[in-house]
């Protein structure tokens, strides 16, 4: 169908495709934000803006994709770097970002404690976009963000992140830029 044709016999774009901004109400997960996306080719997912951007779950036409650890979705305020944290709170998802500080198990390097796996995956997003629109005759379902990881006199980096879908697509895309701000 062409975008004539559909905004004749929709009210609304959102009977196709689109997103809806929850927030999780209770148990580990409760206060964490997320973007629910869903399109007409049976994709239905999450991103989490509180958690780099992440994609917690994903659908197609029903049958589930990513795996979700037995912790299920689990606020950052559970965050923790000692060693053997990482297990309790961890909750998978369908994209779980590892890094940028450490990709393996917690360790100590010069005084500075890292969790398994770093911190980004904790991190949560700034300068957020979301966006379900037409362009040009492409309905795109868009998110963007960016995670800042940095210490005082130390790192500082950036993640910007875009994940986008269209109407009747059975992918998503999903662009990350890592850029240095250190001088």
């Amino acid at each position: 169908m062409v975008k004539t044709e559909l905004l004749q016999k929709a009210g609304d774009m959102s009977q196709y495709a689109g997103f809806r901004h929850v927030a999780y109400r209770s148990g580990r997960g409760k206060g964490t934000e997320a973007f629910e996306a869903y399109n007409a080719g049976g994709l239905n997912f999450s991103v989490t803006p509180d958690k780099c951007m992440d994609i917690y779950y994903l659908t197609y036409k029903g049958i589930n994709i990513g795996f979700i650890s037995k912790n299920g979705l689990v606020a950052n305020n559970y965050f923790n770097t000692q060693e053997g944290e990482f297990l309790s709170y961890w909750s998978a998802g369908m994209l779980s970002t590892c890094g940028l500080d450490n990709t393996g198990p917690a360790c100590i390097d010069n005084g500075v404690n890292h969790g398994m796996h770093g911190r980004l995956s904790m991190l949560p997003a700034e300068n957020i976009c979301a966006s379900a629109q037409w362009v040009d005759d492409h309905y795109e379902i868009y998110f963007a963000g960016q995670m800042r990881q940095s210490m005082l006199a130390g790192m500082n980096l950036s993640l910007k992140r875009q994940i986008s879908t269209g109407l009747f697509d059975k992918e998503i895309r999903i662009h990350d830029t890592l850029e240095n701000l250190e001088p």
